[in-house]
């Protein structure tokens, strides 16, 4: 859930017709200046919405 503690990022899943992969879009705006930390939490983020 939300309140696990971690950083809160978003994930944005796009369906291009013309291409044969989805693409993905993480953290379009809500982490603004993230450090080398939160960074890392990004990309754990959309590595498990990946995988889901």
């Amino acid at each position: 859930g939300l309140r696990g503690g971690g950083l809160l990022s978003h994930v944005m899943v796009y369906s291009v017709p013309t291409y044969h992969k989805l693409l993905f879009l993480t953290d379009g705006g809500m982490v603004t200046n993230p450090d080398l930390t939160q960074k890392v939490q990004i990309i754990n983020n959309a590595v498990k919405v990946t995988k889901a």
